[in-house]
């Protein structure tokens, strides 16, 4: 099972949308400068060879804590969201056996796990936004690596994407209504696959219970591509992994007083052919916004 490209598709999780006024919601993260937020990422793997059932049991499971500081930059009106990854924990099962990692003592995981995951804790990233919320820039060390065996690990430039991709690129620019409908699309660079397209579709199904009034509840759904959609699936073997016939399906909670995304559920099932041979995923990922305090910006594990 080559768990290393699954590791690097589970960051990939989709996002949500709110509202203004009593009919027109404005649904954009608007992240205030002075504030720490707290976000937890759960991703659940099996995979299967084509055409067999997958297990009750999923083959793998991370858990990536991510904590964000916002700031003003000096001399402009911009955002700056400066992120750290700050703990994660993980297992993969193999013949039967789950093997555990965690950041807060890596040396009782096994060697193939540290090298993994290991790279990952305490990578830092920072997003600017303009007022607009539009993205600016990012600034990211340049951390390119692979790591034993050609194991590669995410640079810090992929998880500031990703994270984006979390937050923000799905999020409407103007205000909607209850039952509006409206597409995004968004590119992401995750080497060695060639470049990852999503093609979403998002509805505003409206406001949550009577017991949650701030808070709508957004549908989201849509496609994934790793080549030209023209292009068949090879039918030879290649080290390069590739990505068919893949679809997401999910829900997103904003909460409309906070403006911000609080919560995102999304499954994802897909074709990943390496070396000629085609493994069927499926993917469960969650995303929730723990917290929002005045603090510094530090790892979890602390």
């Amino acid at each position: 099972m080559p768990t290393r490209y699954i590791f690097l598709l589970c960051f990939f999780v989709l996002c949500a949308h709110p509202c203004k006024g009593a009919d027109a919601l404005a649904i954009n993260n608007r992240f205030e400068a002075g504030k720490t937020y707290e976000y937890e990422q759960v991703s659940q793997i099996s995979t299967v060879p084509e055409g067999t059932a997958f297990a009750e049991t999923p083959d793998s499971h991370i858990t990536v804590h991510y904590v964000a500081q916002a700031t003003r930059e000096q001399g402009t009106d911009n955002l700056a969201l400066q992120v750290l990854v700050s703990s994660v924990k993980a297992g993969v099962m193999q013949e039967g056996l789950i093997y555990a990692y965690d950041s807060s003592d890596p040396a009782k995981s096994p060697p193939p796990l540290q090298q993994l995951f290991g790279g990952v804790k305490d990578k830092t990233f920072t997003l600017i936004y303009s007022p607009s919320l539009d993205l600016i820039e990012i600034r990211a060390p340049n951390d390119d690596a692979t790591l034993l065996k050609g194991m590669p690990v995410m640079t810090s430039r992929q998880l500031a994407e990703s994270f984006h991709l979390l937050q923000m690129a799905s999020l409407p620019k103007r205000t909607v209504e209850k039952g509006a409908e409206w597409e995004w699309k968004c590119k992401l660079q995750l080497p060695p696959m060639p470049t990852i397209i999503y093609n979403g579709k998002s509805r505003l199904d409206g406001r949550q219970s009577s017991g949650q009034p701030d808070q709508v509840a957004v549908a989201v759904e849509g496609t994934l591509e790793s080549h030209d959609k023209d292009t068949p699936a090879p039918a030879t073997a290649t080290a390069i992994p590739l990505l068919t016939d893949a679809i997401f399906k999910g829900s997103q909670i904003f909460d409309t007083k906070q403006r911000l995304l609080i919560q995102t559920t999304v499954s994802c099932e897909f074709n990943l052919f390496v070396n000629g041979g085609a493994m069927r995923t499926l993917q469960y990922d969650s995303c929730r916004l723990l917290s929002v305090k005045d603090k510094t910006l530090k790892s979890a594990d602390d």
